[in-house]
């Protein structure tokens, strides 16, 4: 389990601890500070410490509640990066409460990078890193997700007869190019595929 160092202040001869608050440790001299192990497993765990006057007699129980926190938060951004023909508003989550920091440099976030707190707007594209932090101080790994926005459509050109032309064949030539930034998916001619 993990040990948090418990510090005391009392002026006492001897001091214990349980988990419990029923099995107690072996009574050992006083010191200002001590180790103590918390049970395995993320929960809230509970310590008593009860100390001993020069007389002999035994304080009450002085109770501590110690939320035992080992597992980083999950984060997630919706929706995921990929292509996307319209800005985006992106939301990040977390599985428990955390600080969630981000950038959109492509740069990964440290404890300067910015806080989420509302959707972030991508109008164009993008690399967000992210990361998590929750309460206990656990962090998840940095996560990527890359945005392409494409608004603009495909540029076409075709060679073909002229509109209005006449023609005395009844099969018709079409050619031409067709570039894009993201890539051409398909192209219909007359509802046609062409690809």
């Amino acid at each position: 389990g993990l040990f948090p160092t418990v510090n005391f202040t009392p002026d006492a001869a001897k001091l214990r601890f349980s988990s419990d608050s029923n099995i107690w440790s072996d009574p050992e001299s006083f010191a200002t500070s001590r180790v103590w192990f918390l049970a395995a497993g993320d929960n809230t765990k509970q310590v008593f410490v009860s100390y001993q006057d020069y007389a002999g007699n035994w304080s009450a129980p002085i109770e501590a509640n110690i939320s035992l926190d080992t597992t980083p938060p999950l984060v997630s951004a919706t929706p995921a990066g990929g292509l996307y023909s319209s800005p985006q508003t992106v939301r990040l989550t977390a599985n428990e409460p955390s600080i969630i920091r981000y950038t959109l440099d492509g740069s990964p976030p440290t404890g300067a990078s910015t806080i989420y707190q509302t959707p972030i707007q991508l109008a164009s594209s993008t690399t967000l890193r992210y990361l998590a932090s929750d309460n206990a101080g656990n962090s998840c790994e940095v996560k990527n997700e890359a945005y392409i926005i494409d608004t603009l459509p495909p540029f076409l050109t075709v060679s073909a007869l002229g509109d209005g032309s006449y023609t005395n064949t009844p099969v018709l030539n079409v050619s031409g190019t067709a570039t894009d930034s993201s890539g051409i998916k398909t192209i219909d001619i007359s509802g046609i595929s062409a690809t």
